[in-house]
């Protein structure tokens, strides 16, 4: 059984940590190079699409990450943070238990990565604690990358030796709970994630989870949908104080907003798509007419085979695809700050270039343009592209 008892005061009176605004939100204005964090956020909406006990994620409310389970009708808050450190060596009792001397801190208690992740302890919520690194741990701390209650963590005294351990680094320390550090050993996990395949692993188990839930995604598809999740943690994170109870996914939000991206449009035609995706990006039905005629001429031409090789239009279709594949996931980052018309322009001019990098270099110019413009259109009709950021 999991451990989640605690020794609270009953005289205390403790607030939901739906009612507690977030007392710090300096990491949201700090997320510069935060993109392993967002991997890490997009891994627990995966698991919430199946995992019918993970209620909502939050992202930068009180830790780096809160997720919200029901565990047989008892809500429990799980605090989670996020270290992507490349570290010269495996994590350590000692580097969980590490103090740092600062202003705010003149003796260094309550600074460790540990402490800090403890001291969440103190809404009526039960808690759970998670530390999500992409370096290995050491043997020592090997326990807690186990299941909270699995057989193993009480094997040979193994909980009890990481208590010992901490405690004789930490000394005794007690949360605003009035909990101390077997009940953090007892409720916490490790989850190590490489940062080198996170997103691959992440991937997977976004199709197998979307196929399970009857969503079904093409290859180029499913990336689009996981770029959107990343871009959708970004957003939610950085959110301000004064909007933090938008912060939260819940399960039902994060299927909607999958089936929008991967359909924005399902009542409507590839054609009404592109008009539709076109005049969202401001543009008037000038462009709409020609991006249709582009269109058509295109899907005729490849038919045809009348300007490339069958082999020399798979080579363009693959490159313009990753082309705005490219692009869209800049807009989606906030890398690029185009508004949607300005977007669409610079697309025109990067398909030109990607196209012309695969094609036939003696092909007529304007005709080229064209089929890469037709190119664009179609990948657009077909939900693959769109001109506008990914709205959370």
């Amino acid at each position: 059984m999991e451990s989640n008892s605690s020794n609270n005061d009953p005289t205390k009176t403790l607030v939901s940590i739906d009612d507690a605004p977030p007392e710090d939100l300096g990491g949201v204005y700090a997320r510069q190079g935060f993109a392993y964090q967002d991997d890490v956020a997009a891994h627990f909406f995966i698991e919430m699409l199946v995992n019918d006990e993970l209620t909502e994620v939050r992202c930068e409310t009180n830790e780096d990450i809160t997720n919200i389970w029901n565990r047989s009708g008892n809500r429990v808050a799980e605090y989670v943070q996020v270290k992507a450190e490349h570290l010269n060596q495996l994590w350590t009792i000692k580097k969980l238990a590490e103090r740092k001397v600062s202003k705010t801190k003149p003796t260094g208690i309550g600074s460790s990565i540990l402490e800090k992740n403890f001291s969440w302890d103190k809404y009526i919520e039960d808690s759970f604690f998670r530390i999500v690194t992409c370096r290995q741990v050491s043997s020592e701390l090997k326990p807690l990358t186990y299941n909270r209650g699995a057989d193993i963590r009480n094997e040979d005294g193994n909980n009890d030796k990481v208590c010992k351990e901490l405690e004789s680094k930490l000394g005794e320390i007690k949360s605003q709970k009035d909990n101390g550090l077997v009940f953090w050993v007892n409720n916490a996990e490790w989850l190590v994630l490489d940062d080198n395949n996170i997103q691959d692993i992440n991937k997977a188990k976004l199709n197998t989870n979307l196929h399970h839930l009857g969503i079904e995604a093409n290859p180029e598809k499913l990336v689009e949908i996981y770029d959107a999740l990343r871009t959708l943690a970004k957003d939610k994170a950085e959110l301000g104080k004064e909007a933090w109870k938008d912060k939260k996914i819940t399960k039902e939000y994060l299927i909607e907003f999958i089936k929008n991206t991967n359909n924005p449009f399902p009542d409507k035609s590839k054609s009404e798509k592109l008009e539709k995706k076109i005049l969202d990006a401001g543009l008037d039905d000038t462009y709409v007419q020609t991006a249709k005629e582009q269109q058509r001429d295109y899907l005729k031409n490849k038919r045809q085979s009348r300007y490339f090789t069958s082999e020399e239009a798979s080579n363009i279709d693959s490159a313009i695809l990753s082309r705005l594949h490219s692009l869209r996931s800049s807009l989606d980052s906030g890398e690029l700050t185009d508004s949607p018309a300005v977007f669409y322009n610079r697309c025109l001019k990067e398909i030109k270039d990607a196209g012309g990098n695969v094609g036939s270099p003696v092909f007529d110019s304007d005709l080229a343009n064209a089929y890469y413009e037709g190119c664009m259109h179609e990948v657009t009709s077909r939900c693959m592209h769109r001109f506008k950021k990914v709205t959370s």
